[in-house]
């Protein structure tokens, strides 16, 4: 699917990597303390890998620069949407860390209508254009 690794892209991959480790790390204390602040660690991590990610195909997107040529725009697209979801959901589950460990675990519930919105979307986009 991407040709080659742009400057830019590796830089967007290592905060991935950064991001994916924080994570980690904040299950390994959530093992030790049940704490709000554990919760807020793991939701924050989470965005950061999937809006680095997000930002990495974008990258490698924007003008066809690192894509391959049989992957169509409506293909592109399709990848950036499909990885939306859980960084947006990651960032609403922040205030409910505070409220409690079972608000925060069924927060993440909220990913399948967001994904769902996003998917009608960008299908609704392409049925426009054809």
């Amino acid at each position: 699917c991407v040709r080659s690794r742009g400057l830019g892209d590796v830089y967007k991959r290592q905060a991935q990597l950064v991001f994916l480790v924080l994570y980690a790390y904040s299950m390994e204390i959530a093992e030790f303390f049940d704490s709000p602040a554990t919760r807020f660690m793991q939701s924050m991590a989470l965005a950061g890998v999937g809006f680095a990610g997000f930002l990495g195909f974008r990258y490698a997107a924007k003008d066809r620069r690192l894509l391959s040529d049989n992957v169509s725009g409506e293909d592109a697209d399709a990848l950036k949407i499909s990885v939306l979801p859980e960084p947006v959901t990651a960032l609403l589950t922040i205030p409910l860390a505070y409220v409690g460990p079972w608000a925060w675990e069924i927060g993440w519930l909220v990913m399948l209508p967001i994904g769902s919105w996003l998917r009608r979307r960008h299908d609704r986009r392409y049925a426009e254009d054809d």
